[in-house]
């Protein structure tokens, strides 16, 4: 008698049991597929992101290269403008203002080029970052997918021991 009690009660609680775990499961896939999707969306956005990064890096890229080149034509202009000044002293103040216009010039475009260039290059780290940390997720996915296929596996082997043991009661 008190065995069949004890029996119903763990007959019980393992229904019990396995109700609260198939909800949890339910709701523990609903998550997973709803990350699934969210990573889905989010992988052709980060390639966009990453494409338009490289095309970006490459425009200052050749931007910075353009510059360069067209300071180094501009620099024999500002040494004969140097030397014309030092010859024409009354154009003296002149030609050093107009010299250190272009070098002024000169300095805030290079400045503005590194720094687009680092813009650029913050940026394209930014997107190397979201593609690891979506990698990351999807692995995590995986695993746990692994991990509840092994408890099913687990679960549908302890009720097949169980209909035997009860099947020999």
């Amino acid at each position: 008698m008190i065995v069949k009690g004890s029996l119903l009660v763990i007959a019980v609680a393992v229904v019990v049991l396995v109700i609260a775990l198939v909800r949890t499961l339910r709701q523990v896939r609903a998550t997973a597929v709803t990350a699934d999707s969210v990573l889905g969306e989010l992988r052709p956005r980060l390639e966009q992101i990453s494409a338009q990064s490289g095309e970006l890096l490459q425009s200052a890229q050749q931007l910075s290269e353009d510059l360069r080149h067209k300071l180094e034509k501009l620099q024999p202009l500002i040494d004969t403008a140097e030397c014309f000044g030092e010859a024409a002293k009354e154009m003296g103040g002149s030609v050093r203002q107009a010299t250190g216009s272009v070098r002024q010039l000169s300095s805030a475009v290079t400045r503005s080029a590194k720094e687009m260039e680092r813009a650029v290059n913050r940026h394209h780290q930014q997107v190397a970052d979201a593609l690891e940390w979506a990698a990351a997720g999807m692995q995590l996915y995986h695993r746990w997918q692994d991990a509840r296929e092994r408890k099913q596996a687990a679960a549908s082997d302890t009720a097949a021991k169980g209909e035997v043991h009860h099947a020999e009661s």
